[in-house]
């Protein structure tokens, strides 16, 4: 099975551009939505807040909020996830949005800190969402 994301450094953190936008949730919300997906999260940030998808697309965080179809997503696998939450320590998860030009793209990326621990390196959704 294919692994989306990866720890990342700071160094890399700082090399993506400017934050747009940062929300918080608790690590609990984090892990609590862990048994609603088999392999991956898809993570979201918009108006100030934070959006979490299963696989399938289905809806765990903000679940009240309707998602479009076309609306992109990034994916992280569970297990790149587990890593995060095993380096990292706190009670806050911060989910980044923001600018980056890298591999010769131009679009908004976004970064998971937990702690000073940083994940980044995600799958768009869509258009790669199998």
């Amino acid at each position: 099975m294919k692994q989306y994301g990866a720890i990342i450094t700071e160094q890399e953190f700082s090399s993506y551009g400017k934050v747009l936008e940062t929300v918080k949730i608790s690590k609990d919300q984090l892990v609590a939505s862990k048994p609603f997906t088999q392999d991956n999260l898809y993570f979201r940030v918009e108006s100030g807040l934070p959006f979490i998808l299963g696989d399938g697309r289905s809806n765990i965080l903000n679940h009240k909020t309707q998602i479009d179809a076309a609306t992109v997503f990034t994916r992280f696998s569970l297990s790149v996830i587990d890593e995060l939450l095993n380096k990292g320590s706190g009670d806050e998860v911060l989910i980044h949005k923001m600018e980056a030009t890298y591999d010769g793209l131009d679009e908004n990326v976004i970064v998971i800190q937990y702690g000073t621990t940083l994940m980044q390196k995600g799958s768009a959704c869509p258009p790669w969402c199998d």
